[in-house]
């Protein structure tokens, strides 16, 4: 196995608006790798404006719901960042971060993590 340093994060992704998808993918874990998430930031760069971010985390198989909630409507004052990771996660092949915010292009989502092949 090889661990290999990778920024999971994808260049100035902001989460979409909740709708009949319900949010987006954040990051899936690619086939034949592991991946540890050592760090997770949602960032609001409104000067004025309060928004809100819901993040799920679920394997394969599953979706998007009450029992794979990592944060339910989290407000993120104006020019805030909130961390979510305390302690790394440890993910599956296939597994996933999906999530939404109220308002579309408001929260920046910042993923930092080991990818283990």
């Amino acid at each position: 196995m090889t661990a290999t340093l990778k920024s999971l994060e994808t260049a100035s992704f902001q989460l979409p608006v909740t709708g009949g998808t319900l949010g987006a993918v954040i990051y899936t874990v690619p086939a034949s790798t592991s991946t540890k998430i050592e760090s997770m930031i949602l960032t609001n760069a409104s000067l004025t404006v309060s928004y809100v971010a819901t993040i799920y985390k679920y394997q394969s198989g599953d979706a998007a719901g009450d029992d794979t909630m990592i944060i339910n409507a989290l407000s993120i004052p104006p020019k805030g960042s909130v961390e979510l990771v305390q302690r790394p996660w440890h993910m599956a092949t296939a597994e996933k971060l999906w999530g939404f915010a109220d308002t579309a292009a408001k929260i920046t989502v910042h993923i930092s993590g080991i990818e283990v092949t």
